[in-house]
């Protein structure tokens, strides 16, 4: 954590809860998944993630630069994406 603190990242700690949403023939789920991101057990895990980030976002005062959503398993960087030439941010 300490690597992240001298980033300025703010770290979040997930909280699981069982989904609520219905896919009685599974076959719109193809992870088969039981467990959801709280407060949302009712929007699939893969999608779950957008609300999240917006509602970590709006309570947090501080972050007010920009912010890369990613999904970092297979992602690498050329340079860096908020250097130089990189487009200004105009809030959320």
């Amino acid at each position: 954590l300490d690597y992240f603190e001298s980033r300025n990242v703010v770290p979040k700690i997930q909280q699981w809860v069982n989904c609520s949403y219905s896919d009685a023939n599974k076959q719109n789920d193809i992870f088969k998944k039981t467990q959801c991101a709280a407060p949302y057990a009712d929007i699939k895990i893969r999608w779950s993630r957008f609300p999240l980030i917006k509602d970590w976002l709006e309570d947090c005062d501080t972050c007010t630069g920009p912010v890369l959503i990613m999904d970092v398993r297979d992602s690498i960087f050329q340079r860096d994406p908020f250097g130089p030439g990189s487009p200004a941010v105009q809030g959320l």
